[in-house]
């Protein structure tokens, strides 16, 4: 073997290897096409203006999604190579990918609406009774998590998204329809008597 493919060949196991040990992107998208269980998935990547990007997966793990499903796309760092999907399931309040880490979703809500609206309003009840069709969310923040940076939740109200730290420490707010505020905005519907 000849010195300039034995470099060649020593870089792309070390290009590869690192590719597998470095931490992972995760995003989360939408599934666009699902056909066989022979061809990749194809999603919908975000905040591309509808670029799309496929991953090859196991039959068991495409057996688990549908069209248009809420996924979870974990991708190497490096090479950018798919690595997983999973779909985000929405149970109570909160949607997540089933293996992520638990929260407390009425805690995070309640200091929501206090950041938010003070003493407006006590609770979801109130808040939805001004907002018909509202219904809260909390998720983990943002749509495209880096590995390096700390785990964050946002809480989806009518107009804007509160976030927390995983300590439920108070970030910032991200107003709906805004950078980053990947929300759509619940008018508000004034009761009379209020």
């Amino acid at each position: 073997m000849s010195r300039s493919l034995k470099l060649i060949t020593i870089l792309v196991v070390t290009v590869l290897l690192l590719d597998r040990l470095l931490p992972r992107q995760e995003m989360d998208a939408y599934v666009h096409q699902l056909t066989q269980s022979t061809e990749p998935l194809v999603y919908s990547v975000p905040l591309s203006g509808g670029e799309l990007d496929t991953c090859s997966l196991d039959a068991s793990e495409l057996s688990a999604l549908w069209p248009h499903a809420e996924i979870v796309v974990e991708k190497t760092l490096l090479l950018g190579r798919c690595v997983s999907v999973e779909p985000i399931l929405c149970v109570g309040m909160v949607c997540s990918p089933p293996r992520s880490r638990k929260i407390d979703a009425n805690a995070l809500i309640q200091k929501a609406l206090h950041v938010a609206y003070g003493e407006e309003y006590v609770n979801i009840a109130s808040l939805s009774a001004d907002h018909p069709g509202y219904s809260p969310q909390v998720r983990r923040w943002p749509i495209i998590r880096e590995p390096l940076v700390p785990e964050r939740y946002s809480v989806r109200l009518p107009e804007q998204l509160v976030i927390f730290d995983k300590d439920a420490n108070f970030i910032t707010t991200r107003k709906c329809g805004s950078v980053d505020g990947y929300c759509q905005t619940v008018k508000r519907i004034r009761i009379e008597g209020k």
